[in-house]
């Protein structure tokens, strides 16, 4: 990168993610050119379309700019599916903000601009699951409790015998130390059913900054 102009920058594969291409700040951009047939030599690689950039710079007069853009929950309408599972809907913050400043350091001869750029966004992403049953968690399939809960399970055979369980009952006595711990993993439904009854929402969070 040169000051003035962002040069050097390769976009080959989006899908897998090895782009390599700044994302100056809109404030900083004094004008760009898309140059659709760059055959010449000082594009190199391939005669694809080129991206020219050029960022702005200082001159006699000092400028200043300030800006903020911001969007929460507040703002936001709740969408279609939250509302019909009657859940709270998930964070969607976004707060980008910034300024520059230009202007002479020596009159006519040398400048200098300066801009920074921050991103704070918190994007929460709601999602449904169908976890183990309370009963199915200590290996109960039996007919009652099958009908108690309204679900109907396939014919189920004892890992020991190799033969239908009478009592469709496994644990303890039909599993280990190992099938317990992976059932401990499995977090306990929240929601009423037999499927889809684990509602959980993720809180990925992404900062940036840009000078």
């Amino acid at each position: 990168m040169r000051p003035g102009t962002l040069d050097n920058t390769i976009s080959e594969n989006v899908q897998e993610l090895s782009t390599q291409a700044p994302h100056p700040s809109v404030d900083t951009i004094q004008q760009f050119t898309i140059v659709t047939n760059p055959y010449s030599a000082e594009y190199g690689r391939a005669p694809g379309a080129a991206l020219s950039v050029n960022t702005m710079g200082g001159n006699n007069r000092f400028h200043l700019l300030a800006f903020e853009y911001l969007r929460n929950d507040f703002f936001d309408a709740t969408d279609y599916f939250t509302k019909r599972s009657q859940t709270r809907k998930a964070q969607n913050n976004q707060h980008q903000f910034g300024g520059s400043v230009s202007g002479p350091i020596i009159h006519d001869r040398l400048f200098a601009f300066f801009n920074y750029e921050g991103t704070r966004i918190k994007q929460g992403v709601s999602r449904t699951s169908t976890v183990p049953l309370p009963n199915e968690r200590i290996g109960d399939f039996s007919p009652a409790t099958a009908a108690l809960l309204g679900v109907k399970y396939p014919t189920i055979y004892d890992p020991l015998t190799n033969k239908p369980s009478p009592t469709i009952r496994f644990l303890p006595r039909g599993s280990d130390n190992a099938m317990q711990g992976i059932i401990a993993l499995f977090p306990q439904p929240n929601r009423p059913g037999s499927a889809q009854q684990l509602l959980s929402q993720r809180r990925p969070e992404r900062q940036q900054r840009q000078l």
